[in-house]
């Protein structure tokens, strides 16, 4: 009973290293969103700006004042474009920087499924006809807090273009593979017969 309780918590530990690197990604993604939004909204200040400088180039009637809005145009139109590069580069750097702290999260699954898998092995070779039922709750539990990882990291790497929505691979873990479900349903499965005959009995 030790080693399933020493078990159970060395797994509930990387679940929760799980947790935290989730946690440091999704607050990467709300600082990432914020920036780029405010970055969107100072060029879109100036495109309004451009266009009433525009209105006002139009309307004059004298040719310094056009001359000078001629100016300002060039000027303005120039500071956008900048705008713009510079807005595509930190979208780029930030893209990089998220793939990074996905692969952080990435990892953290793969540790986590590795403890799951030799966990829920040991449970099910020593589940019994009374507890099996709270272990396979407890195990299915557990892998879906696992599982809920890896399908997280994946939804925003596909979101802001890291990978494709099709991609099996990223950071040499598989983004399709089988999700952690407890091996103690088979024998469950095996039992129900045994498990029917002795609930009859009332022995369970």
């Amino acid at each position: 009973m030790e080693k399933r309780q020493e078990m159970l918590e060395m797994l509930q530990g990387k679940i929760e290293e799980l947790s935290t690197a989730k946690g440091k990604l999704t607050l990467f993604v709300e600082k990432m969103e914020t920036e780029q939004e405010n970055d969107k909204v100072a060029i879109s200040a100036l495109e309004a700006e451009l266009i009433s400088l525009k209105d006002a180039q139009t309307m004059a009637v004298d040719i310094s004042e056009a001359q000078i809005l001629k100016e300002q145009i060039k000027s303005l139109v120039e500071d956008i474009d900048l705008h713009k590069t510079v807005l595509t580069a930190k979208e780029n750097k930030a893209k990089q920087e998220l793939a990074e702290v996905a692969t952080d999260v990435l990892k953290a699954y793969k540790q986590a499924k590795f403890v799951f898998i030799n966990t829920d092995n040991y449970i099910t070779v020593t589940t019994s006809i009374s507890s099996l039922e709270e272990d396979i709750k407890t195990m299915n539990d557990l892998g879906h807090q696992v599982d809920m990882g890896l399908s997280y990291a994946k939804s925003v790497l596909i979101k802001y273009g890291v990978i494709t929505q099709g991609a099996n691979m990223f950071a040499n873990v598989h983004l399709s593979g089988a999700g952690c479900h407890t091996k103690a349903t088979q024998v469950k499965s095996k039992l129900s017969a045994l498990i029917a005959d002795f609930r009859g009995q009332g022995l369970v």
